[in-house]
Formats: C-alpha cells, structure tokens, sequence
C-alpha cells in the first residue's frame, strides 16, 4: 500500500450498502402496511375477546362501564368460552363495549356463579382489546384457586 492514499475497507457482507437499503425499505413497507392504517383508523376497530372457563363449575363475568352502567352478569358453564364484543380506539387506547352503545369500559371480571363479586377475579381488558385489535389471539383462561378465580392468558379459541 501506498503511503498517502487513503485506504477504505470493503463493508462486511452483512452491512453492505444494499443489504442496508433492503432492510430499510422492509421496514417502511412493513409500516406502511401494518402500523400506518391502525394509526390513522379514526374509529374504534372491532376486538372481540374470549374468556374460557376451566375452573370445574359455572362461573360469571360482568363488564362495568362509565356513568354507573353494566352489563348484566353472564353465566358461563364449566368447559364454555364466553364472547364479549368490544371496541378498541387506537388513538386513545380507550375499550368501549358495543352492548353498552358504545360506553368506556372500567371493569371485566369474573368469579364463581353466586358470588362472583366477593371471590372476583379482575382480567386485563385493556390489554386483551389492544390484542384482538391488532389481530392477535385474546383469550384467558380461568382457574379455580382457594380464593376463588385466577385468570392468565390461554390459547386462542378456534
């Protein structure tokens, strides 16, 4: 090598200019295509969530809404998934439900048929909307547990 001449060394394989750009244009078109809509959706998107009941009786969920509303308690039986149609509005991040025309939701929990408010188990709505919102499973299951229900995250309902 000559003294004086500036000598650059070739980019790694991986790190070369047009892998750069593939990568970079990958990502724009996955934002385009995946983040962009959602980001702009100027209504609610429709996140239906599902509860299933493995805790061995029948149990009861109840959505509490905003300005003193709920829905009535819903029985599920041993074994049964229970639907409950929501709405999720990606600017605000606020979960309404439909059956309630539209009201924020406060509250989703569920606990043992008879005395689901004393033994209640409280499920993460807000995040299971966010879910069913961008097309992911949202489903939990719930347990019975000595102190009544416990409810985790399960697999998605066919």
């Amino acid at each position: 090598m000559r003294q004086g001449i500036c000598h650059t060394r070739r980019p790694a394989p991986m790190q070369s200019r047009a892998t750069r750009r593939i990568a970079a244009a990958a990502a724009v078109l996955l934002y385009v295509t995946r983040l962009a809509p959602a980001a702009e959706q100027r209504d609610p998107i429709a996140a239906p969530i599902f509860i299933q009941n493995d805790s061995g009786g029948a149990m009861q969920c109840q959505v509490l809404a905003a300005h003193w509303y709920a829905r009535a308690a819903q029985t599920v039986p041993a074994g049964a998934v229970l639907r409950i149609d929501l709405a999720f509005d990606v600017r605000s991040a606020e979960v309404t439900d439909r059956a309630l025309e539209g009201l924020p939701v406060e509250r989703l929990y569920c606990g043992p048929a008879g005395r689901a408010w004393q033994a209640r188990a409280e499920v993460d709505f807000r995040a299971l909307a966010a879910r069913a919102a961008a097309g992911q499973p949202a489903t939990v299951a719930c347990r019975a547990v000595p102190a009544g229900l416990a409810c985790a995250d399960a697999p998605p309902v066919p």
